[in-house]
């Protein structure tokens, strides 16, 4: 008997996850790929409008790798699948509407998989990007905090108006966002609001 723990969803799909062995099951608008029907040791979900990701543990002994299968309904959702997927020592990840940002390994490095325009310069830039501390999103951008201090801003155009300048960028310690807008707080408990007009951004941001 199969008794279900979690069930998960996006825009016309649904994904449940097994109690017994952390199996899973998916319907809807979305085909369930083969190489779900062995995968085991599912240790969470996550999902967009059109895609799922599924954290699951690898364990070969004594040895146990945490790594992620990407499945959508259509392949422009989920660019980049192949090296994601190969990722070891996955972390977590985030999302906005059409993309995702994985982040693994010890120095909490990141790579990206989904529809291109929804991550922008982020295809570009992820390799110089590292130790990540604190990410917020909204539908269609990110904002990436690391361990300096300094906020990275990447996704769809239409969600990256009105950036601070350079300088206002650095020595961050907290992160807000809401569905179009995002806000920054320095060590000196000033705030930045950028994004878009009708969700928050502000001309004066002090």
């Amino acid at each position: 008997k199969n008794n279900v723990s979690k069930i998960f969803s996006n825009k016309d799909s649904f994904i449940a996850v097994y109690t017994n062995q952390k199996k899973v099951i998916v319907w809807g608008g979305i085909q369930m790929p083969n190489s779900l029907l062995t995968l085991k040791n599912v240790k969470n979900v996550f999902s967009n409008n059109n895609t799922f990701i599924i954290l699951y543990e690898e364990i070969d002994g004594s040895d146990r790798k945490q790594k992620i299968k990407c499945f959508a309904s259509n392949a422009i959702y989920i660019l980049n699948k192949n090296n994601v997927e190969n990722l070891e020592n996955v972390k977590t990840i985030y999302s906005n509407s059409e993309s995702f940002i994985v982040i693994y390994g010890d120095d909490n490095k990141l790579d990206v998989c989904g529809n291109n325009n929804f991550l922008g310069e982020l295809m570009n830039e992820k390799d110089n990007i590292k130790d990540i501390v604190h990410v917020v999103t909204n539908i269609g951008a990110y904002c990436l905090l690391d361990s300096e201090g300094t906020i990275h801003v990447f996704g769809h155009n239409n969600f990256i108006k009105n950036l601070p300048e350079e300088k206002n960028m650095k020595n961050i310690k907290k992160l807000y966002a809401n569905h179009g807008a995002f806000i920054a707080v320095n060590n000196d408990d000033t705030a930045f609001v950028f994004g878009l007009e009708s969700h928050g951004y502000v001309s004066n941001n002090n």
